[in-house]
């Protein structure tokens, strides 16, 4: 197969995002419309006895009709990309065995679109994503007690496996490094978006992500939500927790959709008042 620039592109794109489906190879500039990315690369790089990408189908759902297939690198589609980079196949990481996470799908499809966003904004501004970790990366085949893999963003708070939504660090156009987590709440049980935004506070309080990623200042909480009025809901309760309230400084919540349309633009503390920690709004 000749790979040419879009088909490069597109294999790169799944070694940054892992998963991504057509929209959202479209927003990345891959091709100007669905039905050419489709009939013009991906049913290339889909094509037997040697495909580099495969797709997973999750049929219909009620109310949403068919759900976009995800599309993702095969192991020779990881190899092919190692080999044009010259670096080893542990560097592409690629999904291993079978792809399944329909209860996951809402969740992770929607993650991977903040994700974009932050990248096209940092590209936009001359900043530099150092490193992403997700939630769905794992490095090697390594296993907890209860053989599930370990994840790359996870810690082990009191005993207990804490997995963070995602894990990165921004080289901002200020001159500093910031080590952030971004958490996207897909429910609207605020009683466990506060427990789960405590254990974040536990986390910065004990520097366990600081020290994963051996970064000298505490991390921030990016704290995103489908519903704005669950979000409203979040930062009413915060206070009530003094061990929210101690860290306050450290947590900013937004809208998915406006983190999609503007990922700077529309950061709050739990005051509602602007959050500073990132640059442009």
């Amino acid at each position: 197969m000749i790979l040419n620039n879009n088909k490069i592109k597109t294999l790169e794109s799944f070694r940054t995002y892992r998963y991504l489906t057509a929209r959202q190879m479209v927003k990345l500039g891959i091709y100007k419309t669905e039905k050419g990315l489709r009939d013009k690369i991906l049913s290339k790089l889909k094509a037997k006895p040697y495909p580099l990408i495969k797709s997973v189908d999750f049929g219909f759902v009620a109310g949403k009709g068919r759900l976009p297939q995800l599309h993702y690198l095969t192991k020779r589609g990881a190899l092919t990309l190692a080999d044009l980079h010259g670096v080893g196949l542990d560097e592409v990481p690629y999904p291993i065995g079978a792809v399944q996470f329909s209860r996951d799908y809402f969740h992770r499809t929607e993650f991977i679109s903040l994700h974009i966003a932050l990248r096209q904004y940092a590209e936009a501004t001359g900043q530099e994503v150092e490193f992403f970790h997700s939630y769905f990366d794992s490095t090697g085949n390594q296993r907890q007690k209860n053989s599930q893999l370990v994840r790359d963003t996870q810690v082990q708070l009191n005993g207990e496996t804490i997995i963070p939504d995602g894990n990165f660090r921004l080289a901002m156009s200020d001159g500093q490094k910031r080590l952030f987590t971004l958490e996207l709440h897909k429910g609207t049980n605020t009683k466990k978006i506060i427990a789960q935004l405590e254990n974040h506070a536990r986390i910065i309080e004990e520097g366990l992500l600081a020290d994963k990623y051996q970064h000298p200042y505490d991390n921030y909480v990016l704290s995103v939500y489908d519903h704005e009025g669950t979000m409203k809901a979040v930062q009413r309760r915060f206070d009530e927790s003094p061990l929210l309230s101690h860290n306050a400084e450290h947590f900013g919540f937004n809208t998915s959709q406006q983190v999609q349309k503007s990922f700077p633009r529309g950061w709050q503390y739990n005051t509602a008042t602007p959050y500073r920690i990132l640059i442009g709004h």
